[in-house]
This record gives structure tokens, sequence and C-alpha cells, in this order.
């Protein structure tokens, strides 16, 4: 595995591929990859300055600790889910919800979502990004 660094155009927040920890990308990015079967490159993703800064040793023990991390999260996982297989789950129907969430703009903004889309058919266009 090699660290390149290359200039970038995503930015805002990604995940570093090596330690798992979120960061800001920048200007340049470093990416973790390997040269694969046919000679290019293959890429695992982002790596964050933390572990760019520990060097190799260091990188070696930020992945363990993820791994670590990573398996103990799934093995919560796991026990969670054969305890709700084992009870009874009761779910609320997809009506209710509509009429909770009707209550809820009705109260916010005086309207519900319908309505409220009704009046702002150029901002009702963004979907889901509704400020409500």
């Amino acid at each position: 595995m090699k660290i390149i660094v290359r200039p970038n155009n995503i930015f805002g927040r990604v995940g570093c591929a090596l330690c798992g920890e979120s960061f800001e990308a920048g200007e340049v990015l470093a990416w973790a990859c390997d040269d694969d079967a046919d000679g290019g490159m293959e890429s695992f993703g982002y790596v964050c300055m933390d572990c760019i800064a520990a060097g190799e040793a260091g990188i070696k023990q930020r992945v363990k600790e993820w791994a670590n991390r990573v398996q103990a999260e799934a093995t919560k996982a796991a026990k969670f889910a054969d305890e709700v297989a084992a009870e009874r789950i009761e779910v609320p129907s997809a009506a209710a919800v509509k009429i909770e969430l009707d209550r809820f703009h009705v109260h916010r903004w005086g309207m519900t979502r319908e309505q409220w889309e009704a009046e702002n058919p150029t901002v009702s266009a963004l979907g889901d990004e509704l400020p409500f």
C-alpha cells in the first residue's frame, strides 16, 4: 500500500480509510492505494492528516484500533439483532406517522406540508431540502 496526494475537488467531511475518523477535506487530499492486477491503482479511500503524521508504524496501529472498534460495534449490532428477533415489535402505520407529521407541521408552520408546498412551488422543487 502507498499513500499518494492529489489535488482535491471534493470538499466537506470525509472518512479516513485507515482509522475511520471523519475529517475536513482540503485543497489536496491523500489517498491510500495499491497497484491492481491490471497495472493501475486500486484506491482504498481518503487518508487523514493524523494518519499521515503517525507514519508507517502509527498507521498500522491506527488501522488495528479501528478494526477493533468496528468489530466491537459489529458484535453489539449482532447481539441487538438477536434481541430484536426474539421480541414482538409494535410499528405505527404509515397513516399514523403522516398524521403526526401533519400535526407537527401545523404546529410549527401553521399548515400541512402539502399546503406549504402548494404555496411555495419553487422551494418545493428542492424535495427533502424543505425547511421542515
